[in-house]
């Protein structure tokens, strides 16, 4: 009786083991994340605002109120 509940709980423990990969450094997410830091590394405003709506107010460590526009990729305040 031992050694059939042994059996089972040993097939139980590894049949119910899910080996999912739950954390990855490989998604649309993180590239175009690595893509934003890219452009603000390298001052490509054009480029960086695309990553936003078109809407949105960008600032960055300031404390005057200027935003890029997303049109022309330039500051505005």
């Amino acid at each position: 009786m031992k050694k059939i509940m042994l059996i089972l709980l040993s097939i139980t423990t590894v049949t119910a083991c899910k080996y999912e990969v739950r954390y990855t450094q490989n998604s649309p997410e993180i590239a175009k994340y690595k893509q934003v830091v890219k452009d603000y590394e390298m001052g490509n405003w054009e480029s960086y605002a695309t990553h936003y709506a078109d809407t949105a107010k960008i600032v960055y460590n300031t404390t005057e109120k200027k935003c890029i526009d997303s049109s022309t990729g330039h500051r505005s305040k």
